[in-house]
């Protein structure tokens, strides 16, 4: 379920490993007369690093379904597991094992709402997916984004969110600002007061880097200090 292991976490934990032993044994159950590992990786990982052979296990009967939700519930007690990560853990229950987004929910401790919107991330683009899993935009940002249908406007509005570390509220205004530019290309018919002046300029949203809010940067001074 990880797309991703950090390597200084587990130098970190080799380290610890190392000075005061394996605290906690790994879960592990029989597969075809060896062991799969259930629960553990990393500490698996970090025994190899450190040229342990030999390690505690704890040795559980699980079948596929309990051993998946023993890794999901192991991987969600990480700090480090990222938006998609998650969202792949949750969809491995629902679509391998046939458990209802309910069931998750009440199996994990998680709502339902943040269950669905978990596994929906896996549906976005993949550009988008990427840049949430490497924490360059928050899942609500990639969310908000892909409300607008024309992938190539994704794209460019990605770049710039993850150029300018803006917020949803911004890229919010963004969406509206695409929908109703498209909204007026598509009128045949415009009556000549609503007509935009030409005269006054698009505005242009970013975040504060104070408030963290959306502002425009035609009504703000920037002073260089």
């Amino acid at each position: 379920m990880r797309l991703s292991i950090d390597p200084a976490y587990v130098r970190e934990l080799a380290d610890s490993i190392r000075v005061q032993g394996l605290l906690q044994p790994l879960v592990v159950r029989p597969v075809n007369g060896r062991y799969e590992i259930i629960a553990g990786h990393c500490r698996y990982l970090a025994l190899s690093a450190i040229g342990v052979t030999h390690a505690d296990c704890h040795v559980k009967e699980a079948n596929d379904e309990e051993t998946a939700l023993a890794r999901c519930m192991e991987n969600l007690q990480r700090a480090d597991m990222t938006p998609i990560e998650e969202g792949r853990a949750y969809s491995a229950l629902h679509d391998r094992f046939g458990l209802s987004i309910e069931s998750i929910s009440k199996k994990t401790g998680k709502t339902v709402t943040l269950v669905k919107r978990k596994i929906d991330l896996l549906k976005l683009p993949e550009a988008v997916i990427q840049a949430i899993h490497e924490r360059k935009i928050p899942y609500s940002v990639g969310e908000t984004l892909c409300q607008i249908p024309d992938l190539n406007t994704v794209l460019y509005y990605l770049e710039l969110a993850i150029e300018n570390g803006v917020t949803r509220d911004v890229v919010a205004l963004w969406v509206k600002d695409w929908k109703d530019t498209q909204r007026q290309a598509a009128s045949t018919c415009v009556e000549i007061g609503s007509l935009p002046n030409p005269m006054v300029s698009k505005p242009i949203y970013l975040s504060c880097d104070s408030c963290h809010g959306a502002v425009d940067l035609n009504n703000i001074k920037r002073i260089m200090m």
